[in-house]
């Protein structure tokens, strides 16, 4: 069983890899941490590994772990988007941030975009 997590993190994108999956015991869970957890062989890895078979994403809100991630990742690569709109643009980093925190209309766009890349990478396992 252990290979068969290794096999399912080394299969996901790198940037993937850091990106929370799963929630429990009041912590998001992501591929990397996951992995290590099972390689320790702890109780919590064995329950991370039974979550990852049966796609259990755990007592949080799927938006809301849409979010987190979404936030995580604009912290770690602040981009400007870019949109058709002549009004606007530009979407500064800032703005992104409080379109996913308010779930603005883009947000929510994003968020939603979000969700299916949780489904496909819990899909992958």
């Amino acid at each position: 069983m252990l290979e068969r997590v290794r096999r399912w993190v080394e299969s996901l994108p790198a940037v993937e890899r850091d990106l929370p999956v799963i929630n429990y015991a009041g912590r998001d869970w992501t591929p990397n941490a996951i992995l290590r957890e099972v390689e320790a062989g702890t109780p919590t890895g064995r329950e991370l590994q039974r979550r990852l078979e049966h796609r259990v994403i755990g007592q949080v809100n799927i938006r809301a772990l849409a979010k987190r991630r979404l936030l995580k990742l604009l912290e770690k690569y602040p981009v400007e988007a870019r949109t058709l709109s002549l009004k606007r643009p530009v979407i500064r980093p800032e703005e992104l941030k409080r379109e996913i925190e308010t779930e603005g209309a883009l947000g929510r766009s994003l968020i939603d975009v979000e969700i299916g890349k949780i489904t496909q990478t819990l899909g992958k396992y």
